[in-house]
């Protein structure tokens, strides 16, 4: 029994020790040596030694959308979908388990497009992300529910959707400010001025940036 602990033991110091070197690498803006990192905690999570514990799953999911972020910031796209096919071939026995893994396989196959400037693309998928949302709203984790739509809004506004980018960012604005992460609310509002500005809605840009500003 001591010895499977201290086992544990060692294998949390290791989960600590891989994610808080890739987020300073990060934070630094190294990205090739986050990507490392990353890497390196995806093939050891993913290893033999801990293919029997009963988190398994969400860890694995953890672990390969650190790994896919790493690889977008990083610009290894190709790696990126690669990644992004191995999270899809990881089984998921429950229906929360469907759910943690679509939440997540939407949001980055999205980004995924988007980083490697594949629009058209991204914009079909977009159809298919927002039935998703629509049919799962109520179970989809809040924090990649505000992602999802963050990241629909930011497409639309890059395809010169301003509308359309307009009634996904008020999802984010009009929602109750504490449920919404800060960094995802204040990105919202800045985002949502440029729309205004795009749209040409000056009288009401003008009183917007007032309340942005406060």
């Amino acid at each position: 029994l001591l010895k499977a602990e201290r086992a544990e033991w060692i294998t949390d110091c290791r989960i600590l020790y891989y994610n808080y070197w890739r987020q300073f690498f990060d934070y630094t803006h190294d990205y090739k040596k986050a990507l490392h990192v990353a890497d390196d905690y995806a093939r050891f999570i993913m290893g033999p030694e801990n293919a029997h514990k009963t988190e398994q799953f969400s860890s694995t999911m953890f672990a390969l959308s650190n790994l896919v972020s790493a690889q977008l910031k990083a610009g290894k796209y190709a790696e990126a979908n690669t990644s992004l096919q191995q999270m899809q071939e990881v089984p998921a026995r429950t229906s929360d388990q469907r759910i943690m893994k679509d939440e997540r396989l939407y949001l980055l196959r999205l980004s995924t497009l988007m980083h490697s400037n594949a629009l058209d693309d991204a914009l079909k998928f977009a159809d298919d992300t927002e039935d998703f949302l629509q049919r799962f709203d109520e179970k989809i984790s809040r924090r990649f529910r505000l992602e999802i739509i963050s990241i629909l809004s930011t497409l639309y506004f890059y395809c010169g959707s301003f509308q359309k980018s307009l009634q996904w960012r008020n999802k984010i604005i009009n929602a109750q400010e504490k449920d919404v992460h800060e960094d995802i609310y204040e990105y919202s509002l800045l985002a949502d001025l440029l729309i205004h500005l795009e749209l040409k809605n000056h009288q009401l840009l003008q009183y917007k940036l007032k309340s942005v500003k406060r």
